[in-house]
């Protein structure tokens, strides 16, 4: 409901926009009544299934908005404890459902593609980045069952799920590749078709990235390095369209530069949906920028 209503305002349906807007937050109201259950802190799967929580509901209950945002880092923080195994045993490779649909115990990368999103969205990189390496590293080339794709399912012992009849170039399986580009390269569009768009990195412990994003009005150039003196990003913004650029600060009497000339930079507060501990330009000209942060550790 919350993307219909961002697809009928950007066709300028204003009524249908706000319609839907109440609509999402009624059913919010709703599951958060009928399905949060404070015992585990988590959402049961249904209101005939109480204590039993799985990991799509409730990365999905973030990802959305339904919990708000002081209680999303616990959501996954329990949704972690609950359905993750030791890191010792032959299963730890990443979130494993209570139960799905089947019956049975795999790890499902389609479904942890939204807790990939989520923990991103809640801000939680660490453990977004542990997943992707967890999971999804489990079919990087080094394996002996490297296809060059994502795999449908992960069994228990870190080998494809289901046997001979698992996809191992499973489109639904690929929720980092939209993740690595939006969150950790940082390219997000504000408008539709990228007339408006915001590049916020969020590097984790990554030094660097460096990536190319298409748009209508031509590519997205963007790298970045990130190291002990301080945070660079490069960027060339299309023509026709206006960008904004948020870099992590981290540092005391940090300085902001574009192209080498000090600028001031924007707090989180006068960014809508700025980011604490971010610094940001607005309104760049089209061409090349290299934004640089710098300033004494805490």
């Amino acid at each position: 409901m919350q993307e219909a209503a961002q697809l009928a305002d950007a066709l300028g349906k204003a009524d249908l926009a706000a319609g839907f807007t109440i609509q999402a937050a009624v059913l919010k109201t709703a599951i958060n009544a009928q399905l949060f259950n404070p015992r585990t802190g988590l959402y049961d799967v249904s209101d005939a299934q109480r204590g039993v929580a799985d990991q799509l509901g409730n990365a999905k209950a973030v990802l959305y908005g339904v919990t708000a945002v002081p209680d999303q880092a616990s959501v996954l923080q329990k949704l972690h404890a609950a359905l993750y195994r030791t890191p010792t045993a032959p299963n730890a490779t990443g979130p494993v459902p209570v139960q799905q649909s089947s019956g049975s115990v795999q790890v499902g990368p389609f479904t942890s593609g939204f807790e990939l999103w989520a923990r991103f969205e809640a801000g939680d990189t660490a453990g977004a980045l542990a997943l992707i390496r967890n999971e999804w590293g489990l079919m990087r080339q080094s394996s002996p069952y490297y296809s060059g794709g994502a795999w449908e399912y992960v069994a228990l012992d870190g080998t494809p799920g289901l046997g001979e009849g698992t996809s191992l170039a499973h489109g639904w399986s690929s929720a980092p590749t939209s993740a690595l580009s939006k969150y950790v390269l940082g390219v997000r569009p504000v408008q539709p078709g990228y007339q408006t768009w915001l590049v916020e990195p969020r590097p984790g412990d990554l030094s660097w990235a460096a990536g190319t994003v298409p748009t209508p009005y031509g590519p997205i150039e963007v790298s970045w390095q990130n190291g002990a003196q301080g945070f660079r990003l490069e960027v060339c913004v299309p023509a026709g369209t206006c960008a904004s650029v948020g870099v992590p600060v981290n540092a005391e009497g940090a300085l902001l530069s574009d192209n080498g000339q000090t600028v001031n930079g924007v707090s989180p507060s006068n960014e809508p949906n700025g980011r604490a501990s971010y610094l940001y330009l607005q309104g760049l000209k089209p061409g090349k920028h290299a934004v640089e942060v710098a300033g004494r550790k805490k």
